[in-house]
């Protein structure tokens, strides 16, 4: 996946470069820059439609398959197991329940997650031709405010995922309780150790 993805995206290594405009009798050099004219239609009317596609619609249709996939399976185990215990008449676990709707709501939250944080970036690129004017310095242009906001859901969708574990994964919360009490134990235990062989060296 990640080889598919640095072929996709090899373009841009050799489709922007430095570029020279000459002004009077001034010359500048603008750093990063499409090399030419074909390429700059190219990266802002295609590219940015395949960039949807391959950063936020692709993805989403894979997750939303694969955790689909993952709640039927969990349904027909539950099925099966309800179907098991019947005969004898005992009822069906509560934890079963439990754990698919928890399941179902991580599963569920992540995908609609994904969705809103990667889309507006997305949708941002491919508008950005038609409502911010090409004659405006990129610096100016990168002081929009809905340029900011979309850049904050982009990064958000990555912060949020340890958010969502804990608070729709029962277990997820006790083995983070677990790890940071472990380690506020072994400190203690460290600290009792240090103060034992201080007192026995002074006795």
């Amino acid at each position: 996946m990640t080889c598919t993805i640095l072929v996709i995206n090899c373009h841009l290594l050799y489709g922007f470069g430095p570029l020279q405009v000459d002004m009077g009798n001034i010359t500048i050099t603008l750093p990063c820059v499409p090399i030419n004219e074909e390429y700059e239609k190219f990266f802002s009317d295609v590219w940015t439609w395949i960039d949807l596609c391959k950063y936020s619609l692709v993805p989403f249709a894979f997750l939303a398959g694969g955790n689909a996939c993952i709640v039927c399976k969990m349904f027909i185990n539950k099925k099966k197991l309800q179907t098991q215990i019947r005969p004898s008449g005992t009822n069906p676990s509560s934890q079963q329940d439990e754990k698919l709707s928890n399941m179902s709501m991580l599963l569920v939250g992540l995908n609609i997650m994904f969705i809103v944080c990667t889309l507006p970036v997305c949708v941002y690129f491919i508008g950005e031709p038609y409502w911010i004017p090409k004659d405006i310095p990129k610096q100016i242009q990168l002081q929009d405010p809905w340029w900011a906001f979309v850049n904050l859901l982009m990064y958000t969708n990555s912060c949020l995922n340890f958010v969502l574990y804990c608070l729709t994964g029962s277990r997820f919360r006790g083995e983070v309780r677990r790890l940071f009490t472990s380690r506020k134990l072994a400190r203690i235990g460290t600290l009792n150790v240090t103060e034992h062989a201080t007192s026995q060296r002074d006795f």
